[in-house]
């Protein structure tokens, strides 16, 4: 199972040393596909992933990529959008109210 924050790239260096003192030969890609959909904790985008039809190590890879990358950016946009709200406007005391 992928471990919090973990990156798919990690996870899958992971994985293809653990396969690599087996002998699953042909079946190795395969095996670290089904490995990753079992893996991912976010039951979305395991959905997606069982959705998709002939899908392969390669394009498991980069759906999975593209969710992490999609999760940082709405993580930067609640932070930006958090650090805009926070600024208040100063107001000019040198001149008298009108």
């Amino acid at each position: 199972m992928m471990l919090d924050g973990q990156i798919i790239e990690s996870y899958v260096a992971h994985l293809k040393t653990l396969a690599s003192s087996c002998e699953f030969a042909a079946q190795e890609n395969g095996l670290i596909r089904d490995r990753i959909v079992q893996g991912i904790k976010d039951r979305g985008l395991q959905e997606r992933l069982l959705r998709e039809s002939n899908l392969g190590l390669e394009k498991a890879i980069e759906i999975v990529r593209a969710a992490e990358a999609s999760r940082e950016q709405i993580h930067n946009m609640k932070y930006e959008t958090a650090t805009v709200n926070f600024v208040k406007k100063k107001e000019n005391q040198s001149q008298p109210k009108k």
